[in-house]
């Protein structure tokens, strides 16, 4: 994902450069994440409406600075959108030989991201509102309540497991680890006893589940043990039942953060911050965010989310090829 530009060396690849037929004069310079880069030039403050001679410091790509927007109150940090990361801050020497998870070259010199994405987590959520939820929108349109508030009650109906109900949430293909386009959605082990909460249960543990796996994968890759304490803000974030869901399947305290907006609007900011002087380091995010509530990891639910995680896993493997024919 980095193109002509060689994370390790912090410099522009020539050879590639060479191999793309371009000058290696058209390359901007390269400057750190936090320095000034320019000032807002008097063209630039006409057409934006900022001030002229205003900093510009380059900050870093959207995860990037949502990492930093969601502060250092957790070993990591989950942003729940329609796709969602899994990160681990590593020095720059750690990356995946096998190229399944990507390394996102750090705003701080010398350290990284080790990442992986998966395509539809929020996705698989929309999907099943849009398509399994008629009862929920009624009952929340009666209540003039947020639909989701039904949605998570009914899927709660559900112990733990779903009842052996497995939901792969490739509903866009799947990027980490599999990176494969054909990749497609589907509930495994459906019978007879299962029961729509059971079908809105297993999404929502399909898609944590893998969450769950990308970090297993990404502990293991950086020699570290899993993380302990986690962060996680964004849209799904606000349910009860995901949260819980993500400390009982990863086994560790996930603290719900209360942002007062975006996480990653807020790290860019503290970027600009850094880059002018005005914060010592990225730390300083801490003081615009606070946990609106800490959940515990069930420890007899860890157990059969492993159980399901190695089920999991075997999934995509098995169905590989079927999915390469689903046109």
């Amino acid at each position: 994902g980095y193109m002509a530009y060689d994370y390790k060396k912090m410099a522009w690849d020539p050879e590639i450069i060479r191999a793309a037929g371009l000058r290696q004069e058209l390359f901007p310079e390269i400057v750190s994440g936090r320095e000034v880069a320019g000032y807002v030039t008097r063209q630039a403050a006409a057409e934006t409406g900022l001030a002229e001679g205003t900093p510009v410091v380059p900050g870093g790509m959207d995860g990037q600075v949502a990492n930093i927007g969601a502060g250092t109150l957790g070993e990591t940090n989950f942003h729940l959108g329609t796709s969602t990361t899994a990160r681990l801050h590593v020095p720059a020497d750690i990356t995946d030989p096998e190229e399944r998870y990507e390394f996102w070259a750090g705003i701080q010199p010398g350290t990284g991201d080790l990442a992986g994405t998966m395509n539809a987590f929020g996705g698989s959520i929309a999907w099943m509102r849009q398509n399994l939820c008629d009862r929920e929108e009624k009952l929340a349109a009666q209540a003039g309540a947020p639909i989701f508030d039904f949605l998570a009650e009914r899927a709660a109906e559900s112990p733990v497991g779903a009842r052996g109900l497995i939901f792969l949430p490739f509903l866009q293909g799947e990027r980490t680890p599999y990176f494969d386009a054909k990749a497609k959605g589907c509930f495994l082990g459906l019978s007879m006893h299962h029961t729509d909460a059971d079908l809105k249960r297993a999404v929502f543990e399909g898609a944590v589940l893998h969450l769950a796996m990308m970090m297993e994968d990404l502990a293991e890759l950086s020699g570290r043990p899993a993380p302990k304490t986690a962060s996680v803000a964004g849209g799904a974030a606000g349910s009860d039942l995901v949260c819980q869901m993500m400390a009982d399947a990863m086994g560790c305290r996930m603290l719900r953060l209360d942002v007062g907006g975006e996480v990653g609007s807020l790290g860019a900011a503290v970027c600009g911050g850094v880059g002018v002087g005005i914060y010592p380091d990225f730390s300083a995010a801490n003081e615009f965010l606070s946990v609106e509530r800490e959940f515990e990891p069930n420890l007899r639910h860890t157990q059969l989310y492993r159980e399901k995680l190695e089920l999991y896993r075997k999934c995509y493997p098995a169905l590989k090829e079927i999915f390469a024919k689903l046109v």
